[in-house]
């Protein structure tokens, strides 16, 4: 029995011991300094669920339901790693062009915008097996202008709004210079949309509503290595839910009603280093 209970504190203090030093090789071995990523995307018209609605509007939908067009999204990430804690700021850029017209007899009511987005991050990264896992947390304050123009008046909805977000992001060797590349996020912005339109309008009942956003993104990409740094390429997708209104009420009263997201997906590549 002492020999059995021997072998057994042998066996736990061997694997702690090699548990322990493989820790140190791993933690010795990883990258400390600046790190940071550039990424593009081309984005392709998703979703629909916006529309206007004219003076007198009580019933069915008269007028199709739109969207905007496709459009470009840029991300760039950089940040300093000491130990395995790390810091890091995000910045997010993205111009998207007029979808169809919610009016198709006239072809009027097409919806455009334009959006940014800050990150400030605090990062933990560590092993999965060969995996480098990275998470994530901070504050997010973002920007949308939702431009809507309508029989020849421009109205804006304008987005602002501050929030939690977290995010994890996953490197797994895939074949000697290849790596499998994946991410997700959330956040959660509380914030305000403000209407305002072009000095021939009557604005003077519009009103700011408070809104709550929720955000989701992943990606999924194929990663190649090329010295210090990686080329990615995949697929992403961003839902930006509640940073615009469902109705433009475009009689002039500023009567909007409800709340609407945006799909933001496509191909996109990246560069890490």
């Amino acid at each position: 029995m002492n020999r059995i209970i021997f072998a057994l504190v042998a066996s736990a203090a061997m694997s702690a011991a090699l548990t322990t030093a493989r820790a140190a090789d791993l933690e010795a071995a990883a990258p400390h300094g600046l790190f940071g990523s550039l990424m593009g995307s081309y984005t392709l018209k998703a979703n629909e669920d916006w529309q206007i609605f004219p003076d007198g509007y009580f019933g069915p939908d008269p007028l199709d339901e739109a969207g905007l067009g496709d459009g470009g999204l840029f991300r760039g990430l950089i940040g300093y790693r000491w130990s395995n804690w790390d810091a890091a700021v995000g910045l997010q850029y993205g111009k998207f062009s007029s979808g169809d017209p919610s009016d198709p007899l006239e072809p009027t009511g097409n919806l455009s915008a334009r959006m940014w987005a800050l990150d400030a991050q605090l990062g933990y990264n560590t092993m999965m097996g060969d995996a480098a896992l990275r998470l994530a947390g901070g504050l997010r304050y973002a920007d949308w202008n939702n431009d809507v123009d309508a029989y020849g008046d421009r109205i804006n909805h304008d987005f602002s709004g501050l929030g939690p977000m977290l995010r994890a992001d996953l490197s797994k060797p895939f074949g000697d210079r290849t790596t499998l590349e994946t991410g997700a996020g959330v956040g959660v912005l509380f914030g305000k949309i403000k209407t305002n339109a072009t000095s021939g309008w009557n604005c003077a009942d519009c009103t700011n509503d408070n809104t709550t956003a929720l955000v989701l993104e992943g990606n999924l990409g194929l990663g190649f290595n090329l010295g210090a740094a990686r080329a990615v390429a995949g697929w992403q997708a961003q839902w930006w839910d509640g940073v615009n209104v469902n109705y433009t009420d475009i009689s002039g009263a500023g009567d909007n009603d409800g709340k609407s997201g945006h799909l933001l997906t496509g191909p996109y590549l990246e560069v890490k280093f």
